[in-house]
């Protein structure tokens, strides 16, 4: 590690420690009886019309989140179903998908356990989407919230986070969740993280009330170790592989204005000897008090793999759809045209979505 990196990165846990430290006290001033309590339920199901393929039906899942909230202690708990073909993080259906607490103090937050990373431009979010289709880029590093802690801003015109969490292995999972002809991408695994190694973040970011224009950028840093080298090295069927290094800097910018939401983000990965370049947009736009209209394009590019595979390739995803919302349900038609570098193969998808939201 370069002496700039790890003098940067130091400074960053001194300061994440401090707060914590002087902040502690507040925990003897909580009143209990004081909190109020916040509960929500989605339950999700989809109908796949596959081009060249069976029809398919999927349940996607279901889940309950109940938060507890007060003027210097909140909590939050989410227990998550799936179905039980989903695997490619962790084997059960039931999960914990968050578990932590917070704690504010003039105008900063402290946060330990497992919830959505603050410093990430964007988390995946069960009851609030842009587009109801989990994007390959959702997969590859949204899917699951890590486990850690975390200091960052609140209601501020000026964003920066911190956060300390245990390093993620890597797994693959599909561009879409269908049983049938799976496109299969690298991706981050938080359900199953190395105790050895920890994963260093930070962020800083500007938005402003008036225009509704928010823009971040951050970066993180960790190490592979010997046991997930050899993994990367099956997996992209490269044994050249030799770096324990594993890094990414991201750039984001989101806006909503009047009917309009949008957001655009940017992560470069180094992992290893190779690269992997991702392109995040979202598009949503309220065209009638019910009905909206959404976008997605999503692009992936890999550089210094030696051995050309599938799963090393470059990836390609546009979705657009139409969805309406009443009274807690929410139902929508999404197209979704993905395709591969490797063999040039192209996959279309017709998506019926069904989504409860209480």
């Amino acid at each position: 590690m370069k002496k700039n990196t790890r003098i940067f990165w130091v400074l960053c846990l001194n300061i994440f420690l401090l707060q914590i430290l002087v902040e502690a006290r507040t925990l003897r001033r909580i009143d209990v009886k004081k909190f109020e309590t916040k509960y929500s339920l989605f339950l999700e199901a989809s109908y796949y019309d596959l081009d060249e393929q069976e029809n398919e039906y999927f349940f996607d899942g279901a889940g309950a989140e109940l938060k507890f909230e007060s003027a210097n202690l909140n909590g939050i708990i989410a227990i998550n179903y799936k179905d039980s073909r989903d695997t490619f993080f962790n084997d059960n259906q039931i999960f914990l998908n968050k578990f932590a607490a917070e704690l504010p103090f003039n105008g900063f937050a402290v946060a330990v356990g497992k919830m959505d990373n603050m410093s990430m431009p964007r988390n995946y979010n069960y009851f609030d989407r842009m587009i109801l289709t989990r994007s390959f880029i959702d997969n590859s590093i949204f899917k699951n919230n890590p486990f850690g802690a975390q200091l960052y801003t609140l209601n501020s015109d000026f964003f920066y986070a911190i956060g300390i969490f245990a390093a993620p292995k890597f797994t693959t999972a599909p561009i879409f969740e269908t049983r049938t002809n799976r496109i299969s991408s690298l991706a981050l695994n938080y359900e199953d993280y190395d105790s050895k190694k920890i994963e260093t973040f930070a962020s800083i970011g500007i938005s402003s009330e008036e225009t509704g224009l928010f823009m971040k950028v951050g970066l993180s840093k960790s190490a592979i170790t010997d046991e997930e080298l050899d993994n990367l090295k099956i997996m992209s069927a490269d044994n050249s592989l030799t770096g324990h290094s594993k890094k990414m800097w991201y750039a984001a910018i989101s806006q909503k204005y009047q009917a309009m939401d949008f957001f655009g983000g940017y992560y470069k990965f180094d992992i290893s000897n190779f690269e992997n370049i991702l392109y995040d947009v979202l598009l949503s736009y309220q065209i009638e008090k019910n009905f909206n209209l959404c976008a997605g394009y999503n692009k992936s590019k890999i550089k210094n793999v030696t051995t050309a595979n599938k799963l090393f390739a470059n990836n390609t995803q546009y979705i657009a759809g139409i969805n309406y919302d009443f009274s807690g349900m929410t139902i929508g038609y999404e197209y979704l045209n993905h395709k591969n570098s490797f063999d040039s193969q192209k996959l279309s998808n017709h998506i019926f979505k069904v989504l409860f939201v209480f």
